[in-house]
């Protein structure tokens, strides 16, 4: 297994065995969704959604519009 780290929460935790890369993961701390890349050798999470390794989803415009999208899904009853 390998550790990584949660971007968001800080948290370390193994991943099984066999996680391939861009492989959509879940922090078991926080529960953001993350992806699995490989950037400089080393195996780290990312947003899934925008793939920024630095995640800060009150700057991130792609994170930001699905969750505007979500918003109005979510309104107009449809979710």
């Amino acid at each position: 297994m390998h550790k990584v780290t949660c971007p968001i929460c800080e948290t370390v935790f193994e991943i099984p065995q066999g996680t391939k890369l861009k492989e959509r993961l879940t922090c078991p701390n926080c529960f953001a969704q993350l992806a699995l890349y490989e950037h400089k050798g080393k195996k780290v999470l990312a947003c899934a959604l925008c793939k920024n390794p630095n995640f800060d989803p009150e700057e991130c415009g792609d994170c930001e519009r699905r969750r505007e999208k979500k918003e109005a899904i979510i309104k107009e009853g449809k979710l």
